[in-house]
């Protein structure tokens, strides 16, 4: 996360100018996101949840992409909500400020953003709340959207009894370069369902905070993982075994080396499985994972335009 140090032009006229535009923003700055850390915390401490921004993405966005939507009083942040694109589905997720609830700023928000996503292809829209959140899920049924799915999120325990069988001392992880760039779309599209630009797979492998891992069996390729960093904890994403390979212990091998790799950094080890995925949810428990959080999702039968409100 960012320090909590202030910058120079944050009473500059042309950064005030930026906080209080409309709409989505062209690229975060320093002072942005640290409003949008400190309005993080000030919720999860309020509410007692765990807010998913998926702060990799922040840190990194594309320029000239409407994604990011502020509501401001004064230089106080009171509302935000953002946008992820996965292909041509579209997560979102957003807060406000507990003293300024049940005003209509996240509805507002929530109208710019659709605005913004009515420019682009758009098949899907998942809103995402914590379990926990009463004012979320209330605001998204309120909205007419309908609970689709959920995922834990999990943190991995030394104190959990953890399975010592099964060990596959055949794998091996190396980190990816450019050149297996087409490989790791290929992954995503059959895990996942998702597609990325080959731009947008390159700079997954090269974002400071993070590393994608080739698995390899034998020396063939037998899968991937990402490993993020995001404050005090480090993140799994994009976890994937290729069917072929399914069935030999590298899944369980791969999860014991990056928990070889995570404990010398002194940052606890995260990760997210789908509730509707038993075998992943056995796997990683076997591995020492713990749930501690639920992420609910939700989403509409269809996406159009004219549901806009202007």
């Amino acid at each position: 996360m960012l320090s909590s140090n202030k910058i120079e032009y944050v009473n500059s006229p042309l950064y005030n100018y930026i906080k209080t535009t409309i709409g989505g923003l062209i690229i975060l700055n320093h002072q942005q996101l640290l409003d949008i850390e400190q309005l993080q915390h000030l919720c999860e401490q309020t509410d007692g949840i765990s807010l998913k921004l998926n702060w990799g993405t922040l840190n990194n966005r594309i320029e000239g992409q409407e994604t990011d939507f502020f509501r401001y009083e004064g230089q106080l942040l009171i509302g935000f909500l953002a946008l992820y694109s996965f292909g041509n589905e579209v997560e979102a997720c957003g807060m406000v400020h507990p003293d300024y609830r049940r005003q209509g700023i996240f509805l507002s928000l929530w109208n710019e953003a659709k605005i913004a996503l009515c420019k682009h292809d758009v098949s899907s829209i998942l809103m995402n709340t914590p379990a926990k959140s009463s004012s979320g899920t209330a605001f998204l049924k309120s909205i007419g959207y309908q609970q689709s799915h959920s995922e834990f999120q999990m943190q991995w325990s030394p104190d959990v009894p953890q399975d010592v069988t099964n060990q596959e001392k055949r794998v091996q992880l190396r980190q990816a370069t450019s050149q297996d760039i087409l490989d790791l779309i290929t992954m995503d599209i059959e895990a996942f369902g998702i597609t990325e630009s080959e731009e947008e797979a390159e700079r997954s492998t090269s974002e400071p905070k993070s590393t994608v891992y080739v698995i390899e069996h034998e020396d063939d390729m037998a899968g991937k993982i990402k490993l993020e960093t995001i404050g005090d904890r480090m993140w799994i994403y994009g976890f994937v075994v290729i069917p072929s390979k399914r069935g030999q212990g590298i899944g369980t091998s791969t999860l014991k080396q990056v928990i070889s790799l995570a404990r010398p950094t002194g940052l606890s080890l995260w990760l997210e499985v789908a509730l509707h995925n038993p075998g992943a949810l056995r796997l990683y428990e076997s591995c020492g994972f713990v749930i501690q959080q639920q992420q609910d999702y939700y989403t509409k039968c269809a996406f159009c335009p004219e549901n806009v409100v202007q």
